[in-house]
């Protein structure tokens, strides 16, 4: 009845496996069972501690000593996180499945066991992979985030051996807060002013500063909103997130705001009226939304789908003001001033679909990421071209134009770490856009009907823009204390232009008109090359010293005319372009607190032009009688950092610069007779003084003095 009963209970967590032995050589006894679990105790042990077995060992004195602060893990503790370890081991796709966002998730470790033994950091293996003792695990990988420093380390040492504590330990119970806010803003002047520069209005305004509602009561399951409400502004910001461990997440959000603008002109105290307003309550209401959906199994690829809806609608004031005076009782029309203010109705829709995937395999690391983009703009405005002081304006022209625009990019990267000296990159972009355009221009009178003026419209323009850019770099070393990186990026780009627009002038109700028809073409293609190669040294005690190249490789092709209107003209030029910089310089510390460096530069940029055809009313006009162009810059920085205490830091520097500028021109009869030309040069001294004051943690002054002497 007992060997019956022991098929349907579980054995208690003290028991050990149980064997039928009827069959075997040993069958039954106390001692047979005994040894059995005996051994079977040695295999358990072995296999639980075979890590640890064949795990290389570790020398625990090159371990920084723990802090000897009491710590607090938002203040010291989660900006290391966010900076050097969230990005591989956060709550969606932790690699490993070590995810280190909540503590229950963080004791428990990943694939390759525990990491954090709170009390005793020493022997906490995150520390030893964090610190680089470890020949098995060096974290952060080299070119994922930037290595912790011996500081950090400290900190992160201090966190463990006082016992891992994050900020609340997870509760079954969702979690919720509120901040409510309630203001009064009273303004002595110009209103209006006031709510463009701040964004607000005047008056009472409430809202809720942040609300927060979080919810971890299901396994592996998260749930959060949070946002702000202000009623001065119209805004909203809501957004909801849900995330399940090794799965995925939905990301979605929401936000608006208004923005508001001034509606008054200029000021002119010579005028009988010194300054004119709209009278109207010119603000844009900008916004969007979001939702985004991620796949995140593990050693799966990482997938995010996409879409986002931005838009503004609205008016707001533009730097378009009208003249005022144009009429009698002035004279003449430079008596006028520019002040009446102006407006433009806006009407902005985006839509975007996004693609990213991201995925590890044996070291390397691939992304892709695709977006394709649906854009329209309409907007209108009157700009007033003359008034007399009446109660309206005497003239305006009204402008309405539409833009619609399809886009779409593609970038994709890929990396891995090929040798322990060797890590390399490579990168692919592609874009294409295709949009057109188009506009309508009268002029009317105050009350708006028809008056002299242009009368005009290009019914389509259109563009057409095709580009490719790609990239390989890499970093080799250190060996002794040496690196070397370099890298070469090419790009090609090919865009294409063309439109018809009427041009008439007159008055629609008085014929005829005088209409002047325009065409106008332009293509351009652009191809570059950039190159650039880094040396750097550190293996002379406290000091640094570095050597860097670029160079760049470009030609462009440029194509335009215009066939009728008041310039017709045509131009056909291509332009060969070749750019070098050359850099070196040191850094060196060789007095605690103290340290000193100082670089020298040297640019030079040389362009030469093939005019095919340069057509123009006007002649050989610029810039078609430029034949080439050399500018050569020469600059020398020296700096001084000293830092007193812990809290001040003090930077001296001075920069001298010079820039030489040549160029080549074609004879002009009658006006140059062309050649190499020194234009000019450019001479400066700078001489600055910064300081840096951090009273506390995370918060810091910054002042800088600076005097320039150029000529």
């Amino acid at each position: 009845m007992r060997m019956e009963s022991s098929k349907h209970q579980q054995p208690s967590s003290s028991e050990a496996p149980r064997l039928n032995l009827q069959n075997g050589m040993i069958a039954g006894g106390s001692f047979g069972i005994c040894s059995l679990r005996f051994l079977w105790s040695l295999v358990l042990g072995a296999w639980c501690f075979m890590p640890s077995l064949l795990a290389a060992p570790v020398d625990l004195s090159k371990l920084p000593p723990p802090s000897n602060v009491t710590v607090d893990f938002s203040r010291d503790i989660q900006p290391i996180f966010e900076q050097s370890c969230y990005k591989c081991h956060g709550v969606d796709k932790p690699k490993s499945g070590f995810d280190l966002s909540r503590r229950t998730s963080a004791l428990k470790g990943g694939e390759t066991g525990v990491d954090i033994i709170p009390g005793d950091s020493a022997k906490s293996p995150l520390i030893h992979y964090v610190a680089g003792i470890s020949e098995e695990f060096a974290m952060p990988p080299e070119g994922k985030a930037p290595p912790l420093t011996t500081e950090q380390v400290s900190l992160l040492r201090a966190w463990i051996d006082q016992g891992a504590k994050f900020p609340t330990e997870e509760s079954s119970q969702p979690q919720f807060s509120v901040e409510p806010t309630i203001r009064w803003t009273a303004v002595h002047g110009d209103k209006k002013a006031f709510r463009e520069q701040f964004w607000r209005k005047e008056g009472f305004a409430g809202g809720v500063e942040h609300f927060a509602i979080r919810d971890e009561s299901a396994e592996d399951v998260t749930v959060a909103v949070d946002g702000h409400v202000f009623s001065d502004a119209n805004e909203v910001m809501v957004k909801f997130a849900a995330t399940r461990k090794n799965f995925g997440f939905v990301h979605v959000g929401y936000e608006q705001y208004q923005r508001y603008y001034d509606d008054t002109g200029g000021y002119a105290p010579t005028l009988p009226t010194n300054s004119f307003s709209l009278n109207r309550n010119l603000h844009l209401d900008i916004g969007r939304a979001w939702i985004d959906l991620g796949l995140t199994l593990p050693d799966k690829p990482r997938v995010v789908i996409g879409y986002e809806y931005q838009f503004r609608d609205g008016n707001k004031s533009t730097l378009q003001w009208g003249p005022v005076g144009t009429l009698p009782p002035f004279a003449t029309p430079t008596d006028a001033k520019n002040i009446y203010p102006a407006s433009k109705n806006i009407d902005e829709r985006t839509h975007i679909l996004k693609f990213d995937a991201s995925h590890e395999i044996n070291g390397w690391y691939f992304e892709d990421n695709a977006r394709v983009e649906f854009y329209k703009l309409i907007t209108s405005r009157q700009n007033v071209v003359g008034h007399t002081f009446g109660p309206t304006p005497n003239t305006i022209t009204v402008l309405r134009d539409e833009h619609d625009q399809i886009s779409g990019a593609n970038t994709f990267h890929v990396n891995k770490q090929l040798t322990d000296w060797m890590f390399a990159s490579g990168g692919y972009l592609y874009s294409k856009l295709g949009a057109d355009a188009s506009f309508q221009q009268n002029t009317v009178n105050g009350v708006g009907g028809p008056a002299a003026g242009d009368q005009w419209f290009a019914n389509q323009i259109l563009l057409d823009r095709e580009s490719h850019a790609g990239s390989v770099a890499a970093l080799f070393g250190p060996w002794e204390g040496l690196s070397l990186s370099s890298g070469v990026q090419g790009e090609w780009m090919r865009q294409r232009t063309m439109g018809d627009a009427n041009f008439a002038f007159g008055n629609p109700t008085t014929p005829p008109l005088f209409l002047i028809p325009v065409s106008n073409e332009g293509n351009l293609d652009d191809a570059k090359v950039r190159e650039n190669v880094a040396l750097r040294f550190t293996k002379i005690p406290f000091t640094t010293l570095y050597a860097e190249t670029r160079l760049q490789q470009e030609t462009l092709s440029r194509f335009e005319e215009q066939i009728g209107g008041f310039t017709p003209f045509t131009r056909d030029t291509d332009a060969d372009i070749q750019s070098m910089e050359y850099r070196v310089g040191f850094d060196t510390s060789p007095i605690a607190r103290t340290s000193f460096g100082a670089h020298y530069k040297h640019g030079d940029k040389q362009t030469d032009y093939v005019h095919l055809t340069h057509l123009n009313p006007s002649g050989r006009a610029y810039p078609g009688f430029l034949l080439a162009r050399d500018i050569i810059t020469d600059e020398v920085e020296p700096r001084l950092v000293i830092r007193p205490a812990t809290w001040l830091r003090t930077t001296l520097s001075y920069k001298l610069a010079a820039t030489d500028f040549k160029n080549a021109t074609a004879g002009i009869v009658g006006l140059t007779p062309g050649g190499p030309v020194f234009a000019g040069n450019y001479d400066e001294h700078i001489y600055s003084a910064n300081v840096v004051l951090t009273p506390i943690r995370r918060f810091y002054l910054s002042s800088t003095v600076s005097l320039s002497d150029s000529r």
